[in-house]
C-alpha cells in the first residue's frame, strides 16, 4: 500500500512541477500521455467543459477535438464550442487515468472518458504516444428505445502553432481499423515553439464496426453531413490547406451510427485513438557529437501501422489493468483524506506524460534496447531537461511505481557529468533548457550546489535502497563521491546557497540537512 510519505511527496511534486500552471487554472485533463500530447479542458467557467474546445496544458492553444451525439434525428454537441441544441453536463469524475463525464443528450444519457494509460511497468506500452477517448453507457431516461449516431473529428490544430502552416494527411484503410494522420508540409525536426511541437505527425483511429464512417474535408461539410445524414462519406480531401482556413478549416473525423438502442441493449464502447508522434524525440549531447534518440516503442513495433493495431487492439486490457491501478492508489489515498486522492488523481498523469522513454538507434530500423535513458520536460514552467528538484519531489512516487524509472531518469544526469562535457565539482541543476534539444548544463551553477549534491546522492541511494541494485553506485562511484566531499566541505555552514525555490541565507538548515543526509 502507498504509504503517508509517498502520498505527500506525490503531492509536493504536484506542486512544484504545476503550482504557477494547471492546478490553479481549474482545468480537466482529456489526453495527457506525453511532454507534447498535453490535452486539457478548463472547468468551473459558468458554462459546461463540454462545450468549450479543448487547450494545450499551457492553455494558449486551442485543440479543436469535436464531439457530437445524434438522437432521434436531432443533433447535439458534446465537446468543442458548437451549435446549437447543447448537451447538459451530469456529473464528472477525475481518476489517476480517466476523466470520466456523464452527459445528458435528448432523452439519452451516455459516458464520455478520456483514458491514457499508465503502464509503469512495461516500457514498451507506457511510450507509445497514445490516449483513448469512449463513449459507452447510453440509457434512456424515459425507458423508450431511441436511434443514435456519434461523432468524433479532431482539427489541424494539434500539428502546428502557427495557423499560416499549410497541412498535408492522408487516410489509411485496413482490414480492421481506419485511421488519420496529418502533419505540417514542411516539418522542422526537434523544434519547440511556445511548448509546442512542430515536428510532429498527429493519428486519429477507430477499429472498424456496424455503422462505422469517416470522412476528411471542410468542418461545415463533416459536421454539418453528419448532423443531416446520420454517417459520413467514407471520402478524403486532398485539398491541403492552412491550419487557420476560415471557411473552409481541414477536419478528420468518425463516425458510427449504433441504430435503435433500447433499454436492455448492450453495446460495446465507441474507441478512438489520438496520438502524436515524432521521431526523433529528443537530440542528446553525448562525448562525440549529438545523439538521436527514438521512442522505446521501436524495440516491440516495426511500423505505425503496428503500433495502432495493438493500441487499439489492447484497449479492453488496458481499461482492466488501470482499473486496477485507480483502484490501488485511490484507496490508499483515500485513506489519508479526500484531498489527497484529489491531487493523485490530478498528479499521476503529469508525472507520466512529462517523460519521454528513450532508446538510440544503431543503424536505421534497428534499436539499441539496452540504451534506456528516460528525459523529464520541465511542464508549465521552462523548457529544462530532467530538473534535479522535481525528480527528487517524484522520486518517491517513482520508486512505488517501477524503481527502474527512477533509475534511468538518473542515468542522462549521471553519464553526461562524468563525460568531459562537465567539469564542474559539484552537481548540474538539470539538463539544459532547450527540451526537445538537450545540450546539457555545464554553466555555473553554484548557489544551487549543495541542493542538487544532496538530492543526488539522497536519490541514488534510495534507488539501491528501494531496488536492490546497486549498479547506479558502483558505475558512477567517482562522481558520487566527488559531490560527497563538496558537501563535507560546504554543507556544515552553508554560506552562498540557496534551494531550489529560491531561499537564501547563511547557515540554512535545510541546506545543511540536505548536505549531513
Amino acid at each position: 500500500m502507498i504509504s503517508r510519505f509517498i502520498l505527500q511527496i506525490l503531492l509536493l511534486y504536484a506542486l512544484l512541477a504545476f503550482a504557477d500552471s494547471i492546478l490553479q487554472l481549474g482545468l480537466t485533463p482529456l489526453a495527457v500521455k506525453t511532454p507534447y500530447l498535453h490535452t486539457w479542458i478548463e472547468r468551473g467557467n459558468g458554462s459546461s467543459p463540454m462545450q468549450q474546445w479543448p487547450t494545450f496544458f499551457t492553455t494558449t492553444r486551442t485543440l479543436g477535438w469535436a464531439g457530437m451525439i445524434r438522437v432521434d434525428n436531432k443533433t447535439f454537441p458534446w465537446m468543442g464550442s458548437l451549435a446549437p441544441n447543447v448537451t447538459t453536463p451530469v456529473t464528472s469524475e477525475i481518476t489517476p487515468t480517466r476523466s470520466i463525464f456523464r452527459i445528458q443528450a435528448g432523452q439519452i444519457q451516455f459516458n464520455a472518458t478520456f483514458f491514457t494509460p499508465i503502464e509503469p511497468t512495461d516500457y514498451a506500452r507506457q511510450s507509445v504516444p497514445f490516449s483513448y477517448m469512449f463513449l459507452d453507457g447510453f440509457p434512456a431516461t424515459d425507458s423508450q428505445p431511441h436511434n443514435i449516431q456519434v461523432y468524433t473529428d479532431i482539427t489541424a490544430e494539434w500539428v502546428t502553432s502557427d495557423d499560416t502552416q499549410v497541412i498535408m494527411w492522408n487516410t489509411t484503410e485496413t482490414d480492421t481499423m481506419v485511421y488519420h494522420n496529418l502533419t505540417r508540409e514542411t516539418p522542422p525536426s526537434t523544434v519547440n515553439n511556445g511548448d509546442f511541437a512542430e515536428d510532429s505527425v498527429v493519428y486519429y483511429a477507430m477499429a472498424k464496426r456496424s455503422g462505422f464512417t469517416w470522412q476528411t474535408g471542410s468542418d461545415g461539410d463533416c459536421r454539418g453531413g453528419f448532423s443531416a445524414n446520420g454517417s459520413l462519406a467514407n471520402s478524403g480531401d486532398s485539398d491541403f490547406r492552412a491550419v487557420g482556413s476560415t471557411t473552409n478549416q481541414p477536419v478528420f473525423a468518425f463516425s458510427v451510427d449504433l441504430g435503435t438502442v433500447s433499454p436492455s441493449s448492450q453495446l460495446d464502447p465507441v474507441v478512438v485513438a489520438l496520438g502524436l508522434f515524432r521521431d526523433p524525440l529528443v537530440t542528446y549531447a553525448t562525448e562525440s557529437s549529438m545523439q538521436n534518440r527514438s521512442g522505446y516503442y521501436w524495440s516491440e513495433y516495426s511500423s505505425i501501422d503496428q503500433m495502432i493495431t495493438a493500441f487499439i487492439n489492447d484497449f479492453s486490457d488496458a481499461r482492466i489493468r488501470n482499473g486496477g491501478l485507480d483502484n490501488k492508489i485511490l484507496s490508499a489515498a483515500s485513506a489519508v483524506s479526500p484531498e489527497y486522492a484529489g491531487i493523485l488523481s490530478l498528479a499521476t498523469r503529469q508525472i507520466f506524460a512529462a517523460m519521454d522513454i528513450t532508446i538510440p538507434s544503431a543503424q536505421p530500423g534497428q534499436f539499441n534496447k539496452s540504451d534506456v535513458k528516460i528525459f523529464m520536460k520541465d511542464m508549465g514552467i521552462s523548457l529544462r531537461t530532467n530538473p534535479v528538484e522535481v525528480i527528487y519531489g517524484a522520486f518517491p512516487a517513482l520508486l512505488y511505481f517501477n524503481p527502474s524509472l527512477a533509475k534511468d531518469l538518473l542515468v542522462p544526469l549521471l553519464d553526461f557529468q562524468s563525460s568531459l562535457l562537465y567539469e564542474n565539482p559539484y552537481a548540474a541543476p538539470d539538463l539544459g533548457a532547450k527540451y526537445p534539444t538537450i545540450p546539457g548544463n555545464s554553466s555555473n551553477t553554484r548557489t544551487l550546489a549543495v541542493e542538487n549534491c544532496g538530492n543526488m546522492l539522497i536519490m541514488a541511494y534510495a534507488h539501491a535502497a528501494k531496488s536492490g541494485d546497486g549498479s547506479l553506485l558502483s558505475r558512477y562511484y567517482s562522481i558520487l563521491q566527488s559531490w560527497a566531499n563538496f558537501l563535507i566541505d560546504n554543507s556544515s555552514h552553508p554560506s552562498g546557497f540557496v534551494t531550489a525555490d529560491g531561499l537564501n541565507g547563511a547557515d540554512m538548515s535545510n541546506l545543511a540537512i540536505k548536505g549531513i543526509l
